[in-house]
């Protein structure tokens, strides 16, 4: 099996040896769980963030009709209860 890789790697030029060395680093420095955490901590950020960006522009925007307007794409956009999932 050594012998099949040490050819193919040979003609790619060696393209064998970097996918795998990836492949090992990748799972040596536990990739998929650092990634898995960011998306969750990044997933519970946005209603939080949200929330700021709808409290500093009601601040900003004083024309009724405009914020109807953003409130109504929030309420359409976001689920407002559990049986909207």
């Amino acid at each position: 099996m050594k012998g099949y890789y040490s050819i193919a790697n040979r003609w790619s030029g060696g393209v064998f040896t970097i996918i795998l060395n990836s492949f090992r680093r990748f799972l040596a420095a536990h990739a998929t769980e650092g990634a898995s955490s960011i998306a969750y901590y990044a997933l519970f950020s946005v209603f939080p963030l949200l929330v700021f960006l709808v409290a500093v522009a009601t601040s900003f925007i004083a024309d009724e009709a405009v914020m109807a307007f953003i409130f109504d794409f929030i309420e359409q956009t976001l689920p407002l209860s559990f049986q909207d999932l």
